[in-house]
C-alpha cells in the first residue's frame, strides 16, 4: 500500500514538469504583462502553419511595417483607461461612460489596422498556408469582434 501511494505522489509530482517540457519554449510574458490582444490574435492565425523562411521575412516586414501604428493606438488608448480608471475610483459615471465610448472608439482603430495586417500576412503566406489562415480566421474573427465591443477576448 504504501508503495502505492508513493507512486501516485511522484505521478502528481511529475505530471507539472512533464507537461512544462511540451509546451513550446518561446519566452512567456513578465508577471504583472499579459501577452497583447495582438500578439494572440495572430498567434491564433497563424496556428498548424509551418511557415518558410521566405513567408518569415515576408511576415516581418508586414509586422514592421504596422508596428508604428499599434503602437500609436496603444499610446493614444493609454491616457484613455487612466481616465477611465480614475472615473470609476471616483464613482463618476457621466465620466465613466465617456471614457468607455472613448476607449471603444479607439479600439475600433484598433480593428481596422488590425484587419489590414492580417490582410497582408495572407498574401506572403504559399497558396497551400493561405487555406490554413483563411480557416484560422473564422476562429479568430470572433476574438476580434469581443475585443472590439470591449469585452475579454479570450
Amino acid at each position: 500500500m504504501r508503495a502505492a501511494v508513493r507512486l501516485t505522489v511522484a505521478v502528481f509530482a511529475a505530471v507539472p514538469a512533464l507537461i512544462g517540457a511540451q509546451q513550446p519554449t518561446t519566452a512567456p510574458p513578465t508577471p504583472g504583462q499579459s501577452v497583447s490582444i495582438i500578439t494572440r490574435v495572430i498567434r491564433a492565425s497563424m496556428r498548424g502553419i509551418v511557415i518558410t523562411e521566405t513567408e518569415k521575412t515576408g511576415l516581418k516586414a508586414v509586422q514592421e511595417n504596422y508596428r508604428p501604428q499599434f503602437q500609436a493606438v496603444a499610446t493614444e488608448m493609454k491616457p484613455i483607461r487612466q481616465a477611465l480608471r480614475d472615473a470609476r475610483q471616483k464613482h463618476d459615471t457621466v465620466a465613466s461612460r465617456a471614457a468607455r465610448k472613448a476607449l471603444h472608439e479607439k479600439r475600433r482603430a484598433g480593428v481596422v489596422v488590425l484587419q489590414a495586417t492580417l490582410r497582408e500576412m495572407a498574401t506572403k503566406l504559399t497558396p497551400e498556408h493561405q487555406t490554413q489562415f483563411a480557416a484560422n480566421l473564422v476562429r479568430v474573427r470572433v476574438l476580434i469582434r469581443r475585443w472590439a465591443a470591449g469585452g475579454a477576448p479570450i
